[in-house]
């Protein structure tokens, strides 16, 4: 007996099914919604390849069609198929079907958004990917009242840019844009609003128009049965047995291999991973759910293998795109060694108990600098948790993890010592420096055609003493990266303590390994500890306009990250972001820092505003008739609150929050008086209009009307009216304003604007 049932059904908890058995209708209890196991794969509906896009887009168009037509009181009825999935803990847990309730629920949303409906009403909230962790959450934020309502405010009825819109959320996490679900929820999303914006969420109750069928199996167990049932209608039922199949008949032609792989992978590999299983579910006990932890188990014993099978793909470079296919298997298995390397990294990692691997990782790296560990710069970098919980890599992680690979494959062992750490410390410096200039970042350039470049690198590296043996290899085009831990080596390789204060400067987050525009060479142990002392100081003590002040001590340092038509853009650094100024590789700044670092080198900084002061007076001087002379003196450093700038040819500036004309933007004196002048002053000015966007130069408006320019050391004032008498503001007849000449461009229109204010214009 088939009955038509929708999402929301699910989500509301309004099922019932026919039991074969009682031959009645059985009520199924759902009150906690949708649950996408972590056994299912990522949503692939959302992927941006051809064959993909073309599959969605005929799925979207043909569910649109059905909702026109109903919408437009025609009733049609669009059957999605079966349905399969069990109940668990009053969930429902699909085990085919992912993909399609995935789309559906992304259409549901964006119609739920669109049309302010409340989400709790229909459920909408109860569909999660229960074991993935940044999906769970980016669907739990979406989901969120308060989120919603400042993204609806924000897109202001502009819908198009809605996925765009998501992304820049405060509450966005940019670790989601590495993850697969929700970058292709993000992507059906604006292709959900491209389509269906004429379509009314009412459409969706009224006539059922999107329906399924629904199979619970649990009534069929887990035997012969439910496998009779599915396959029948070609269902895979174990992504993991299947694999197994194919697998065991690819590596069948290295007989003695082979039959080592078959017997361990069901035996004492299976009882390691088995363990991994039980402690990972620490709330199951193997009697009462066998199936969740045979799954569970399968899962990871799966995920393991991918990841390991990805390792020896890009090792032996066979393409700059990994999918666990039946056809890579066979290229890459069709190898006895790399049989053998698949056997070996079994042996080496199924001694460990779970609960050492689950703390492993945190004896080689850590967040920031610690004693004896490789800083990441990232919150949490343990490769096997993130393997066992089917969470994506970056890029970095990736070949971390590939290091790592490579160093426990030929030394065949997982000890933790000083030549593992320098080996994985080695290859996150030159990982690191594989960057571009973006804006005000230095952004990765990482991509996977590089990785059998760079496992060739690593593999090259030896495992003993790997700094002392960098200088006996020829690492080709990645030398240049090479050459800058050989040099840095020549430094500390016959002083531990220079090695251990090196390393904890370039763990900093603005520098993260790469200290090329740093020369050390000629400072002692003590004058390089007074440099990281201070180092970590300045960021850890000063706010970053007071560090901007500093650098300016020593000339204008600033990089160049773009250009518009208000001219070049300049950046000076800003609270995370120094590592675009200190890790540049262009250099631009060295002669700057180095004579800063002579000073630091003398000894450790006690009062950071008296050393700024000091090293101020001593160079100032630099910034005559120069806007950067007032954005050093602490009374009028607010105008750093904004860390880019542009500059033309005449120079004439504006500074910028981000990188981008469409925001808006000011002569740093308009911001000033806009935001920091006296309260006796500010009453005189019109905020609202003190600013610019686009290709404009902004003014300051008085709210009587008149406007001031600010060009070179005068202020251009305009719609005053011409009768206008003063022995300091004079009329320019070729410019047609008129012109305050200025010492202090600021102090001498505060005195003058009172004036100002009490003057007749033309409007």
């Amino acid at each position: 007996m088939n009955i038509n049932y929708t999402l929301l059904d699910i989500l509301t908890n309004n099922i019932q099914v026919y039991n074969d058995e009682k031959k009645e209708l059985e009520t199924l209890v759902i009150t906690n919604g949708v649950e996408i196991p972590m056994i299912q794969r990522d949503y692939a509906q959302g992927r941006l390849d051809d064959k993909t896009k073309f599959i969605r887009n005929q799925f979207l168009k043909d569910i649109y069609d059905v909702l026109k037509y109903n919408q437009d009181g025609e009733k049609k009825l669009l059957n999605l198929d079966f349905i399969y999935g069990f109940i668990e803990n009053e969930s429902f847990i699909p085990l085919d079907g992912q993909q399609r309730l995935t789309t559906l629920y992304v259409i549901h949303w964006f119609l739920a958004f669109k049309d302010d409906v409340n989400f709790k009403l229909y459920g909408l909230q109860l569909f999660n990917y229960k074991t993935r962790q940044s999906a769970k959450e980016f669907l739990k934020s979406i989901n969120m009242l308060d989120n919603q309502t400042k993204l609806r405010k924000e897109c202001n009825n502009d819908l198009k840019k809605l996925s765009e819109s998501i992304k820049n959320q405060p509450w966005y996490n940019l670790k989601w844009n590495d993850d697969p679900t929700v970058k292709g929820f993000l992507q059906t999303l604006q292709d959900t609003v491209l389509q269906f914006s004429d379509i009314h969420f009412a459409t969706l109750i009224e006539n059922k128009p999107l329906c399924f069928n629904f199979l619970k199996i649990d009534e069929y167990g887990l035997g012969d049965n439910l496998y009779i049932k599915m396959n029948a209608r070609g269902k895979s039922l174990s992504e993991f047995e299947n694999f197994k199949a194919s697998f065991e008949n690819i590596i069948s032609k290295h007989k003695e291999s082979s039959e080592n792989f078959i017997k361990k992978i069901d035996g004492i590999w299976l009882d390691a991973f088995w363990g991994y299983a039980l402690r990972s579910l620490p709330e199951l006990k193997v009697n009462e759910n066998v199936k969740n932890l045979t799954k569970k188990c399968d899962f990871l014993l799966l995920e393991f293998i991918k990841k390991f099978t990805e390792y020896l793909y890009f090792k032996d470079n066979m393409g700059d795109h990994f999918q666990l296919t039946d056809v890579n298997l066979e290229k890459i298995y069709s190898s006895e060694e790399n049989m053998l390397l698949l056997v070996k990294i079994f042996e080496i990692i199924t001694p460990l108990e779970y609960n050492k691997w689950s703390s492993y990782f945190d004896d080689i790296f850590s967040e920031k600098n610690m004693t004896n560990r490789v800083a990441t710069n990232q919150n949490e970098l343990n490769f096997i948790m993130k393997i066992f919980k089917g969470e994506s890599f970056s890029h970095f992680e990736n070949l971390l993890f590939f290091g790592w690979t490579n160093y426990i494959l030929r030394s065949e062992k997982t000890d933790i010592n000083d030549d593992l750490r320098d080996f994985l410390r080695i290859i996150r410096n030159f990982i690191n420096n594989i960057n571009q200039k973006n804006k005000t970042e230095l952004n990765t350039e990482l991509r996977t055609e590089y990785y059998s470049d760079i496992i060739d690198t690593i593999q090259k590296i030896e495992l003993v003493n790997p700094y002392d043996t960098l200088t006996t290899k020829e690492f080709l085009n990645r030398q240049r990266y090479i050459d800058y831990e050989v040099n840095k080596y020549e430094i500390f390789k016959n002083d531990s303590l220079k090695k251990e204060l090196l390393f904890k400067f370039e763990d900093h987050g603005a520098l993260r390994g790469l200290i090329f525009n740093f020369n050390f060479g000629g400072y002692d142990s003590k004058e390089i500890k007074n440099i990281v002392i201070n180092f970590y100081g300045m960021f850890n003590q000063l706010q970053y306009q007071d560090i901007i002040r500093l650098f300016l001590c020593f000339g204008d340092y600033t990089v160049k990250v773009g250009y518009s038509n208000l001219g070049e853009f300049r950046f000076f650094g800003q609270k995370e972001k120094w590592h675009r100024v200190l890790a540049s590789p262009d250099g631009e700044i060295i002669e700057n820092f180095r004579e800063l670092f002579k000073i630091f080198s003398k000894e450790e900084i006690t009062d950071w505003n008296l050393f700024i002061e000091t090293n101020m007076s001593n160079n100032i001087n630099l910034y005559k008739d120069n806007w950067l002379w007032y954005c050093m003196q602490q009374k009028y450093k607010s105008i750093l609150d904004h860390p880019i700038y542009s500059k033309n040819n005449d120079n004439r500036i504006e500074i910028f929050y981000n990188q981008s004309l469409n925001s808006y933007h000011h002569n740093p004196f308009v911001f000033w008086f806009r935001y920091h002048c006296p309260a006796e002053i500010k009453k005189y000015i019109n905020e609202a209009e003190s600013c610019a966007q686009y290709s404009n130069f902004s003014r300051l408006h008085l709210k009587n009307g008149l406007q001031l320019e600010q060009i070179n050391s005068t202020w251009q004032i305009y719609n005053l009216d011409k009768d206008f008498k003063s022995d300091i503001i004079l009329y320019d007849v070729m410019k047609d304003c008129f012109i305050l000449e200025c010492e202090n461009l600021i102090e001498d229109l505060i005195i003058q604007l009172p004036i100002l204010n009490i003057s007749k214009t033309i409007l």
